[in-house]
């Protein structure tokens, strides 16, 4: 938990992408923000893949009996991209979140990546 608004690592995963094409990404966690005016703000950073900023949301609860982190909410959130990687190569894929505002508790529980190859070619659905 963090009440610097400044972007925090909670996880990276270094990742050898061995071959060219559409990979998945998925970033699932739990969060809580002890505020009714600002947002929690999380975001992916994928080194040359680009930057995803994915979840800007007031949750409207502080004050709660949640000890250390103030509200007792929590919110579970799943995010799922399709990135294409165009050379092959290791790269780190950083899960970041922050408050919007200095001195208001943000906090992320149990976040995981999860990478996967995409078939080739990537046929919709009909």
């Amino acid at each position: 938990n963090t009440s610097n608004s400044t972007w925090q690592r909670y996880v990276a995963a270094n990742v050898n992408f061995d071959t060219t094409g559409d990979y998945g990404i998925e970033i699932s966690y739990i969060w809580s923000h002890d505020d009714t005016g600002s947002n929690f703000e999380a975001r992916v950073e994928m080194g040359d893949l680009g930057t995803k900023v994915f979840k800007q949301q007031e949750p409207q609860d502080s004050g709660g009996s949640g000890g250390d982190f103030g509200t007792d909410q929590r919110h579970d959130t799943t995010y799922c991209y399709r990135v294409n990687v165009a050379s092959t190569g290791s790269r780190t894929i950083d899960f970041q979140f922050q408050p919007q505002s200095n001195g208001v508790e943000a906090s992320v529980f149990e976040a995981f990546i999860k990478i996967w190859k995409l078939p080739t070619p990537l046929t919709a659905l009909t």
